[in-house]
């Protein structure tokens, strides 16, 4: 049946139905012809070409057969007409006309465009978002939302792509399909596991030093959030964190995120930091300004400032995490050049922990992804950004901003979610609308009432006509009476949403009917099972712990002691020696 999916099965019922209101037509005339002629020949649908040819040889009978073909029309036209009237009758959407779109709207609305983000099965044929809108789902964990949008998606999106993976499903099954498919460079970057590519986010820093501080800013409050207590500590923080950066891109060292650490562990740090802001002077002003800051606190509110800085860079003392980002092994900023594929691989016990890692990442994605509008010569390939488990991405200020004029960048955003609540974790009420307004929706079976509401409300309301019965009974006699009145309804309770069943969706599409389509599962399509999917190879990488090393300045001071001990106990030996020649001088002369 692959030939009649989608719009042909569509055209195939509509076929069905043509032919039954035919057959109908039929019977009916065979049956009024019967009756007016009084004739007992055995005339069926089937035999009714031949009997044609026949009768019309006989004038009486031919006229009684247009006769009742004439009828035959009448009562159909009649009934076509009750139908009809019954349906597009004005009172029945004065109060709402919501309804479930059929495969006509559903062409109108472009779900049966050949590319898109796929969001469902309808007609038996995948439907797709086209265009470069945005998709926002929402379904609670164990629906199938990534093998029903994830891997679908994934297994037909030709060009290039950036993908949430947790538990590295999608990398297991999708990878090597996209890599030998689709010619795509494959890389999967997992900061918690030795297997993986690498991605240095200080690497990416403009060289430009007015805007690298605002770069550099960014990155500081991603760690580095505003958290309980006193907003000075976390300032400080940040400031100290904009200094170091500075030091290590203007100096000899290495620019990373765990040299970073290392250097705020050093010990006697301040003794350290003190002498680098006295004796240089070739780094960035902004280095001696806010390191001068520091420095100039008291030693107990120093400390303290040290303490929270070196709190949120604890994940660097993993030597794994380390070599995870001690390099970059692909470019952001090359994915509309060439098509690439980047799987940022996670387990469900570590996202809290890399969770600002991920967030650095994504945000560093979307400015490359809107620093100059692509031209289709030098950046000719579109990206998705499918954001599975999107909550642990933390505060992504440049995406709410950017939501609106990512489609004019060739960026599309696939944004999976368990519930609406996880989106007012890290935005304000008013920022979340950024997301809820997204045109397009899917939506499984909901656990939440409250987004059970929010999509019945988002379905809208219909009309229905209520019937009201009344009876009174008296000693004499009995009356009743019924009344007729119109009632909006919503088209779906909250509770008939929370009990969709499990293979189906909803698809709600801004200015169009919406779609109660099928889960596009991936393994049940005979088109997409049959891939050869797979994974490709991952390099591993070698984990170095960094020794602990003392300031060259205090082994210097602690020779200087030395040799000032050494000084003084040769000058107490001369001191000593030149009091007994004395006293033996003394003694010499008294005996003389």
């Amino acid at each position: 049946m692959k030939s009649f999916n989608g719009m042909k099965r569509w055209y195939l019922f509509q076929l069905v139905k043509i032919l039954m209101c035919s057959y109908v037509f039929l019977q009916l005339t065979i049956l009024i012809f019967k009756i007016i002629s009084h004739l007992e020949v055995n005339i069926t649908v089937f035999n009714f070409c031949d009997a044609f040819f026949t009768i019309r040889h006989y004038p009486n009978l031919y006229h009684q057969l247009m006769l009742s073909v004439l009828c035959s029309i009448c009562i159909m036209s009649v009934i076509i007409f009750i139908y009809l009237s019954s349906s597009y009758h004005p009172d029945r959407t004065i109060l709402g006309d919501a309804h479930f779109a059929s495969a006509w709207e559903a062409k109108k609305a472009g779900f049966f465009d050949k590319e898109g983000i796929i969001v469902g099965k309808f007609y038996g044929s995948p439907i797709v978002s086209g265009g470069f809108e945005h998709v926002l789902t929402f379904a609670p964990a164990g629906s199938g939302k990534t093998t029903a949008i994830a891997i679908p998606n994934l297994l037909t999106w030709r060009e290039s792509c950036v993908v949430n993976d947790p538990k590295f499903e999608l990398f297991n099954i999708t990878s090597g399909y996209r890599k030998t498919a689709f010619q795509n460079d494959v890389f999967l970057w997992a900061p918690t596991k030795i297997n993986t590519h690498r991605y240095n986010p200080l690497q990416f820093i403009s060289t430009n030093k007015h805007k690298r501080i605002g770069e550099i800013q960014l990155i500081a409050h991603t760690i580095i959030p505003n958290g309980q207590g006193e907003p000075i500590w976390y300032q400080s923080a940040r400031e100290l964190f904009l200094a170091l950066i500075l030091y290590l891109i203007d100096s000899d060292e290495v620019a990373t995120l765990p040299n970073v650490y290392v250097i705020s562990k050093r010990h006697r740090f301040n003794e350290w930091f003190t002498d680098l802001v006295e004796n240089t002077t070739h780094l960035d002003p902004e280095f001696y300004r806010n390191a001068s800051s520091y420095l100039n606190t008291a030693e107990k509110t120093r400390a303290s400032i040290l303490k929270t800085f070196t709190g949120y860079l604890e994940m660097f003392a993993n030597p794994v995490i380390n070599a995870a980002v001690s390099d970059s092994d692909f470019d952001l900023r090359e994915l509309r050049k060439k098509k690439i594929t980047i799987y940022i691989g996670f387990s469900e016990n570590e996202k809290e922990m890399i969770s600002p890692l991920l967030t650095i990442f994504w945000q560093q994605l979307i400015s490359f992804m809107t620093q100059d509008m692509p031209t289709p010569k030098t950046e000719p390939y579109a990206v998705l950004c499918l954001m599975e488990e999107f909550s642990i991405l933390g505060r992504l200020v440049n995406l709410k901003s950017s939501l609106k004029i990512l489609r004019g960048y060739r960026v599309r955003v696939l944004i999976i979610i368990q519930y609406l609540a996880q989106v007012l974790e890290h935005y304000s009420k008013a920022e979340a609308e950024a997301f809820k307004n997204i045109k397009t929706k899917v939506v499984f079976a909901l656990d939440s009432l409250e987004d059970a509401e929010y999509v019945s409300k988002l379905l809208g309301m219909r009309t229905k006509r209520v019937t009201q019965r009344s009876q009174s009974v008296g000693s004499n006699n009995s009356s009743s009476s019924h009344s007729h009145h119109l009632q909006a309804v919503p088209l779906m309770r909250p509770e008939e949403i929370q009990r969709l069943k499990s293979n189906d969706a909803i698809v709600i599409r801004t200015g169009h009917a919406p779609v109660k389509a099928k889960q596009y599962r991936w393994y049940r399509s005979s088109d997409l099972k049959k891939l050869p999917c797979g994974m490709v190879s991952v390099p591993k990488q070698n984990p170095m712990i960094i020794p602990f090393e003392k300031n060259q300045d205090e082994s210097n001071s602690s020779n200087s002691i030395q040799k000032t001990i050494h000084d003084l106990e040769t000058e107490k030996m001369k001191i000593q020696a030149e009091f007994l020649s004395g006293a033996v001088l003394n003694a010499l002369h008294n005996e003389e």
